[in-house]
């Protein structure tokens, strides 16, 4: 139920949050900003674009776990509510399913997906310390002050998003 608020919360943020919570998939500069942060990541370049916000790859890697998330909420409460099939909820989820095969599937679905984001959070607390190292400006300990160092050379005073 924690999980399925805080879903709901993440996905009130990304329609009405602050200009740096995301940036529409479908211009060009996504996807640009994408392949040069891939290119970084993938040690193809020594320095990648400079975003206020999260990095487009970051974007997207959040828009697979929102849908991740959802999967798991589904799967979650039919797993749940299964024992219940004539109750309210059971028959909400009545259609699970149909799209997603019987129990077991659905049980294996919901497991896959809990692996995903175990995964996931090692790769991204990896990514996270590499990058404060990298570029030296603090990302990790503005979890824990607010604040962080940006280089001269990325300072221009007009707070764009990309450099």
């Amino acid at each position: 139920f924690v999980f399925t608020i805080n879903w709901f919360i993440r996905l009130y943020w990304i329609f009405w949050g602050n200009r740096y919570a995301v940036e529409h998939p479908l211009k060009r500069s996504f996807w640009t900003g994408w392949f040069e942060t891939l290119k970084f990541y993938l040690f193809m370049r020594n320095k990648k674009p400079h975003y206020i916000g999260h990095n487009p790859m970051a974007q997207m890697t959040y828009w697979i776990l929102g849908v991740a998330s959802l999967m798991m909420v589904i799967t979650g409460f039919y797993l749940f509510f299964e024992p219940q099939p004539d109750s309210f909820y059971g028959k909400l989820l009545s259609w699970v399913p149909d799209i997603l095969g019987n129990s077991f599937l659905i049980r294996s679905w919901h497991h896959l997906i809990a692996w995903f984001f175990m995964v996931f959070m090692i790769i991204h607390v990896y990514l996270a310390i590499r990058e404060d190292y990298l570029s030296r400006n603090g990302t990790m300990s503005s979890i824990f002050t607010g604040y962080k160092v940006e280089p001269k050379d990325h300072v221009t005073g007009d707070e764009s998003c990309a450099e």
